[in-house]
């Protein structure tokens, strides 16, 4: 998902993929590299449908919230960062988390770009700009509405998290764990804790990057 496409080895593959037309092996064989699976998230909701060709087996979840508006709204918490976070601040972030400075320089471009173009949703448009609200939430429900279209019933699983373990695993042949289910909300409990206090900016982004 998208904590692998800082990573020059992941994001160039598939940029050429997404961006270029380039052909869809390299970037398999990027992921398999890595010791992956599975995938998640942007870059690889964009090549779905040439990933299901490829990997005519593979099961597909689609997770979705109660609304589409509870949905933007968490979409609205990335979009602050990114906004408010100067280059700077973005690569600081990153290297923070162990990436070099070449990964963590084109990161950002690319979750960008890939919004975009999969979402029609621009992470960095202006905060309460109805028209770019429009975009994400048609977006959201045109993307949700292709891949129930797209994707074989018995193939897929359409996934409320708050449904828990058991639709889960029932679709994926597996045993419900005895841990509950999480439900930790980290990326908002990180950006309610550090930009409380109304400051935003790239202080309250730099504030985030020290104590993450």
């Amino acid at each position: 998902g998208t904590e692998y496409f800082w990573s020059p080895s992941l994001r160039r593959p598939w940029q050429a993929i997404l961006h270029h037309g380039g052909p869809l092996e390299p970037g398999v064989q990027a992921v398999r590299d890595m010791g992956r699976s599975v995938v998640i998230d942007l870059p690889f909701i964009a090549a779905r449908r040439e990933l299901m060709q490829r990997f005519p087996g593979a099961k597909v979840i689609l997770t979705v919230r109660d609304d589409a508006d509870s949905w933007y709204r968490s979409i609205e918490k990335v979009r602050a960062l990114y906004r408010n976070a100067t280059s700077d601040v973005e690569v600081a972030l990153l290297r923070s988390q162990g990436f070099s400075e070449e990964e963590a320089a084109g990161g950002m471009k690319f979750f960008r770009q890939d919004y975009l173009k999969v979402l029609d949703c621009d992470l960095a448009g202006e905060p309460g700009d109805e028209e770019v609200r429009r975009r994400c939430i048609a977006g959201y429900h045109r993307l949700n509405e292709e891949v129930q279209r797209e994707v074989p019933p018995e193939r897929l699983l359409v996934f409320n998290v708050k449904e828990g373990w058991e639709p889960l695993c029932r679709f994926l042949g597996l045993p419900v764990p005895p841990t509950p289910f999480p439900r930790v909300d980290q990326h908002g409990r990180v950006v309610k804790a550090e930009c409380a206090d109304g400051q935003g900016g790239s202080e309250c982004a730099s504030k985030w990057v020290l104590k993450s």
